[in-house]
């Protein structure tokens, strides 16, 4: 009987797991059980626990047996697949409709506020939309104008016209015109009327006008007088002959002679009232398609398009005439022109000013003024900047600086005078003396609304006034 001896060795004696990781003793082996994050027959091999990336929105950091999710801001969970709501607080005021963003939120504000929480309230009144001293009563996501008596609308532009809505108008028989003013109305009377609403009529035959036992009747404004045979005239004043009636035709002069009359009659036409002429369309005086008119005394072609002259004998050169209007160019094509109108004009023969101010593109606040080619945003009075919010600074000078090259501030549009006067008063000095120059200039133009065909009507000069207020005289 043999018998055999086995031993078995400890594998795991000798701590062959890194980490303190648990060994498990085979037959000839062993076996580690690695703790999480880490691989390999001892376990010394790390693991990266970032790969792949299960953070969505942010930092993976790996923490040796672990990992860890670091949020961008705005975010949260394990993974950072959770938005935090940042509308949850509500920061929103007065209305306003919250948007939630990454690690933010937006406040879309309601009518009539502003501001990051749409914590501001508008002011509707700083850009004074008012017009005509009306006062401005800013109420948030609104405004109201309460305008002056004598004016209505939303910004009180409109003058209400007391002449269509008085109680008591201007009598319509005797009144000329009916004249609108501020919260009230002037009534302008027709001759023979009179009373502040022109009532009272004035009676127009009192002093008697007619002369020579004429009949007066009154018209109300004026009278007429109804003349006895032999006298005429608005009085009955004159005393009248055979002429009166008129018996001379085509054209015929009348002459009164005693008890009669005698017609002088125009070339080729006789008889005793000038009733016989020739027919002057005989021979076809018009030329080229022209309609020959025959009116006794004289004839009249009406010519084709394309020619002109008594005789229709002249060919139409539009261009050399001048028909294309407002610096157009002329295309002469056959009997027929064409016109390229300049910007700003349009009509067949570019006749017309195109209105840039309809629809207008000014602000509220200010009226608005068609030029060639554009507009001007005219600003009430006292008031300037791209919206009239700013006032003017009536305490200013203008200075010239360069001596050589001259120079000129002017008006960008002219402005109307309907007074009876006219006072111009300056305060004018030169940097060096003996300086010599024109320093003011007023011209007329005949555009209200831009400078067009100007005449001079006041220069002032270092040396001199010269005034030229009417033609041809200085």
């Amino acid at each position: 009987m043999s018998t055999t001896l086995k031993l078995f060795l400890d594998d795991c004696a000798d701590e062959p797991c890194a980490l303190g990781a648990a060994c498990h003793d085979l037959v000839n082996d062993f076996q580690c059980d690695c703790p999480h994050g880490f691989i390999g027959k001892r376990c010394n091999i790390k693991e990266n626990l970032c790969e792949p990336n299960p953070c969505k929105n942010g930092l993976c950091v790996d923490t040796l047996f672990d990992r860890q999710c670091v949020c961008k801001p705005g975010w949260t969970g394990a993974t950072c697949d959770v938005n935090i709501d940042n509308c949850v607080s509500m920061a929103c005021l007065n209305g306003a409709t919250c948007a939630d963003k990454e690690n933010g939120y937006e406040c879309k504000c309601a009518a009539g506020f502003h501001g990051s929480n749409c914590q501001h309230m508008d002011d509707h009144c700083a850009a004074q939309p008012c017009r005509n001293n009306g006062t401005c009563v800013n109420m948030g996501a609104r405004y109201e104008c309460q305008c002056k008596l004598g004016f209505e609308g939303a910004h009180c532009e409109h003058n209400i016209n007391e002449c269509e809505v008085a109680e008591q108008r201007c009598e319509s028989h005797g009144t000329e015109l009916c004249e609108d003013l501020v919260d009230g109305f002037r009534c302008q009377c027709r001759v023979g009327f009179t009373g502040d609403f022109c009532e009272v009529h004035i009676n127009q035959c009192a002093n008697q006008p007619c002369q020579n036992n004429g009949s007066c009747i009154d018209l109300g404004s004026s009278f007429r007088c109804e003349c006895p045979k032999g006298w005429r005239g608005d009085h009955c004043e004159i005393e009248s002959g055979a002429c009166d009636q008129k018996p001379c035709k085509n054209d015929g002069r009348c002459v009164n002679l005693m008890g009669d009359y005698f017609c002088v009659c125009p070339e080729g036409v006789n008889g005793k009232n000038c009733e016989i002429a020739p027919n002057r369309c005989i021979g076809e005086p018009c030329h080229n398609g022209g309609v020959c008119g025959d009116f006794g005394s004289h004839l009249e072609c009406n010519c084709a398009k394309g020619f002109i002259g008594n005789g229709c004998q002249y060919k139409l050169d539009a261009c050399h005439a001048g028909k294309c209007k407002n610096g157009a160019t002329c295309l002469q094509q056959g009997n027929e022109y064409k016109c390229v109108c300049a910007p700003g004009f349009t009509g067949f023969d570019c006749e017309s000013n195109i209105d840039d101010c309809t629809p207008s593109p000014c602000p509220l606040t200010a009226k608005c003024i068609d030029q060639v080619n554009g507009y001007y945003c005219q600003c009430p009075f006292n008031m300037t900047g791209a919206n009239c919010e700013k006032k003017v600074d009536l305490d200013y000078d203008i200075h010239f600086y360069d001596g050589i090259l001259p120079a000129q501030a002017a008006l960008t549009v002219p402005f109307r005078v309907s007074a009876k006067a006219l006072t111009l008063s300056l305060w004018v000095k030169f940097d060096s003396p003996h300086t010599k120059g024109v320093v003011f200039t007023l011209y007329n133009s005949e555009s209200p609304n831009y400078p067009i065909k100007v005449t001079e009507l006041v220069q002032i000069s270092a040396e001199s006034v010269r005034i030229a207020l009417f033609p041809d005289e200085t």
